[in-house]
């Protein structure tokens, strides 16, 4: 009897000894390393919220999880890797394991989409430890800058005025760039369609997220779309035209900062336009205004 108890006790004894054996691991993937993303999303956009999802490439590979969380599941070797970490949008596409290019989707008519949403990127090259996670910090750089138009016309009444739709054209903007360089790729050339909505205060305002323009495009950035009014119980309409290129020549760049362009439309008949640039200067501009009877 006293030699069971005795093997009883040793027995217990050893358990409660392994027990309390200390792990010499500090994660549950000792062997390979884990990377978490500390991102700073800096941006000047009232409103802002920041994208659902994020992506991070590394070693080949692409991990996508929510913003609000910050550790991604891939596994590492010990050793050093240049990363990719970028937001989602499902107009903007990024292929990094073919190339350093992010692209919008341009129609059969070369248009594209004027909301594509936002676009952040960060890259950095981080040594990674096994038995850890290692942590990589820096700013979300925005690649995606917010263009808006307001229009206002001065003697027009607005609930008798509207802008057609389907007229709306803007040239000079870019479909492709450079994630990494922050580069347009002028070669990528195409067009956009505002969409206006009038608002209470009398003005009509579109809202575009854009990659860039082309500083050197032939056409250069011209707006030009139909304003259709009421003038005494008859419908007419007026094709307005405008170069905007001068006043969008620093569009490529400060792009977490919107470009608000406000026109001031004197008249439905005269041609001299007030157009002022509400990120700095202004200027006075003639627009092509025809009336149609």
């Amino acid at each position: 009897m006293k030699i069971t108890k005795l093997l009883t006790l040793f027995v217990l004894g050893t358990i409660i000894m392994s027990s309390c054996k200390k792990d010499p691991y500090k994660t549950s993937h000792p062997d390979h390393g884990k990377i978490e993303i500390l991102a700073n999303w800096h941006t000047e956009v009232e409103g802002f919220n920041i994208p659902e999802k994020y992506t991070l490439y590394v070693d080949g590979q692409t991990s996508t999880i929510p913003t609000t969380e910050s550790v991604f599941p891939v596994l590492l070797k010990a050793g050093e890797y240049p990363v990719l970490v970028y937001s989602n949008s499902e107009k903007v596409i990024i292929a990094p394991d073919i190339s350093t290019v992010a692209e919008v989707k341009v129609d059969k008519d070369g248009f594209i989409n004027g909301s594509i949403g936002w676009l952040f990127v960060m890259s950095d090259v981080i040594g990674v430890e096994e038995d850890m996670v290692n942590k990589v910090s820096g700013e979300m750089k925005q690649l995606v800058r917010k263009l808006i138009l307001i229009l206002k016309i001065k003697d027009l009444s607005t609930p008798y005025a509207s802008v057609i739709d389907e007229s709306t054209l803007l040239t000079g903007v870019v479909s492709k760039l450079d994630y990494e360089t922050d580069k347009i790729i002028s070669e990528s050339e195409v067009k956009v369609k505002p969409e206006f909505r009038r608002e209470s205060t009398g003005e009509f305002i579109a809202s575009l997220d854009l990659l860039g323009v082309v500083p050197d495009s032939k056409e250069g950035q011209v707006l030009s779309f139909k304003l259709l009014y009421n003038d005494g119980g008859k419908e007419k309409t007026i094709d307005v035209k405008i170069d905007l290129t001068p006043s969008m020549e620093t569009f490529n760049t400060n792009k977490h900062i919107p470009m608000v362009l406000r026109l001031n439309m004197l008249n439905t008949e005269g041609e001299i336009i007030g157009w002022e640039v509400i990120d700095g200067g202004s200027q006075a501009v003639i627009w092509s205004l025809n009336t149609d009877d």
